[in-house]
């Protein structure tokens, strides 16, 4: 006669799933990214159109962090423009010490041409907004002028 018994095995373990993080609303560029605020400077120019306003942008925005694009608005139109053109200049000039990611330095030139449809300058001026939206999700408000003038070139920088 044979008999078999089951022998005693490890205890069975649960894992369970890690708890989701609190929404990620506007914050304030040192609490957003935990250190150096953002740095930038980009040259605006506002033209109107027969479509609507025409906002050109050509310039550079630091930030030690990921960033997905910038976010321009103009009355209720918002338009993006990606980061991503080779800026070696940025890398000589502004960060010799190391503090800003060497890889965000070189990348950190955006250009860009934004129609916003059915927007029209009010006496010759336009108000916008920029938001540095980061690829975790935080959207970083920057300062900006409370207007631009139209087909007038100003230089945005911090």
């Amino acid at each position: 006669m044979l008999w078999l018994t089951k022998g005693i095995g490890p205890s069975a373990r649960i894992f369970t799933a890690r708890p989701a993080g609190p929404a990620l609303p506007f914050r304030q560029p040192e609490a957003a990214l935990g250190g150096l605020p953002p740095r930038w400077s980009i040259e605006a120019t506002a033209q109107e159109t027969a479509d609507g306003l025409q906002l050109t942008v050509d310039g550079w925005c630091l930030v030690n962090a990921d960033v997905v694009w910038l976010r321009f608005q103009v009355g209720d139109v918002t338009r993006a423009v990606a980061l991503g053109h080779a800026r070696p200049d940025v890398q000589d000039v502004l960060n010799r010490q190391g503090l800003y990611h060497a890889l965000h330095a070189l990348a950190s030139g955006l250009r860009g041409t934004l129609v916003f449809d059915g927007v029209n300058a009010v006496d010759g001026q336009c108000a916008v907004r920029i938001e540095v939206v980061l690829a975790t999700g935080v959207v970083v408000q920057a300062p900006t002028p409370r207007t631009l003038i139209v087909n007038e070139t100003v230089t945005l920088a911090q």
